[in-house]
């Protein structure tokens, strides 16, 4: 007997929870910025779909949309919110399929969220701005005051 083969359904929630543990490491950043987008549109109309966020977030070029699957998740699993039922995406890049619209349940418990996790900068890619290992300035131990030193072996 094998248990992923004999049950799907959960096979699928397991596969579910690995790949937004992956996400929430991995997307840090982005999924903080895309839960606080979410969290204040449900908190403005008391409704909520990934399309709202997305109309904000901007992904940069690279990063895979799927990473906003674990947005609503925390929130859910909190009971902050509760799937009211599902509307057709409205991004045409998205063929119409369903996506879940999200009712408030708790404002406070989304405030309290809100105040917990400010807003960040983005982190810096070190794959793309080296960071200086020393400061480059004329109190540097690295510079000499009077000028280039020539050194000679």
């Amino acid at each position: 007997m094998n248990p992923r083969k004999d049950n799907p359904r959960r096979e699928g929630e397991r596969r579910k929870r690995e790949a937004f543990a992956n996400l929430e490491v991995r997307r840090e950043w982005i999924l903080l910025k895309a839960r606080r987008v979410f969290a204040a549109v449900l908190l403005e109309k008391g409704r909520c779909t990934i399309d709202d966020v997305r109309a904000v977030v901007v992904l940069p070029a690279e990063m895979n949309p799927t990473c906003f699957g674990p947005v609503a998740t925390l929130f859910a699993r909190q009971r902050f919110i509760e799937r009211a039922g599902f509307t057709e995406t409205t991004r045409s890049e998205g063929h119409a399929r369903p996506v879940s619209i999200w009712e408030l349940k708790s404002p406070n418990g989304v405030v309290q969220w809100l105040l917990e996790h400010p807003d960040r900068p983005p982190p810096v890619d070190p794959r793309k701005e080296q960071q200086s290992l020393w400061p480059a300035n004329e109190t540097s131990p690295l510079v000499d005051p009077n000028g280039p030193v020539d050194f000679q072996i």
